[in-house]
């Protein structure tokens, strides 16, 4: 009987030194997994730009706003969501902070819609008719909050110039609206 607990003994430290192993292991990787991320060799200089998206001068939260920019040999956009006060740090490519300079379309979109996480709760396959009436539901109810023309880059007239010494912006959309989507 006492052999059996030795052995048990020596099992359990073992199984906690593995243990203590894979987690020490697992936090090393979690702490590095962002360390060293190259950026584009092409990519050009970037620069911190913030912006402040108003609507009748008031913040707009919550908006996602996208540039392109205007030169076509460009392959670089840019863009980011507004925080509660409706500023917004520009991101390239949505995953390196700031812009290249340059002269930029953009647009600004806000859209307020029924919770869809409801439809990760249904099973299409197994239960359609309940899966398309959320979905019918969750379309119906879902508002564009800022004007048309400002939701595409054919009818948007919003634009910014990135320059080296012009980093924030102040952009106003207009009047609040709420209309369907399309």
């Amino acid at each position: 009987m006492n052999n059996h607990f030795k052995n048990n003994n020596s099992n359990s430290r073992f199984v906690m030194r593995l243990f203590l192993f894979q987690l020490s292991l697992f936090v090393v990787l979690v702490i590095c997994s962002g360390c060293g991320q190259s950026l584009p060799p092409d990519l050009p200089k970037l620069y911190s730009v913030s912006m402040t998206i108003t609507q009748e001068d008031k913040p707009l939260p919550d908006a996602v706003v996208f540039m392109i920019n205007e030169n076509p040999a460009s392959k670089w956009t840019a863009g980011g969501l507004t925080n509660q006060n409706g500023i917004v740090n520009l991101r390239t490519n949505g995953q390196f902070n700031g812009v290249p300079l340059g002269t930029y379309k953009m647009t600004v979109r806000k859209t307020e819609s029924p919770d869809s996480t409801l439809l990760n709760e249904i099973s299409e396959s197994e239960q359609p008719q309940e899966y398309a009436r959320i979905r019918k539901q969750i379309e119906e109810n879902t508002f564009e909050l800022v004007e048309e023309q400002f939701s595409d880059f054919q009818t948007s007239p919003l634009s910014a110039e990135i320059t080296p010494d012009k980093s924030t912006f102040k952009i106003d959309v207009g009047k609040p609206v709420r209309r369907k989507l399309k």
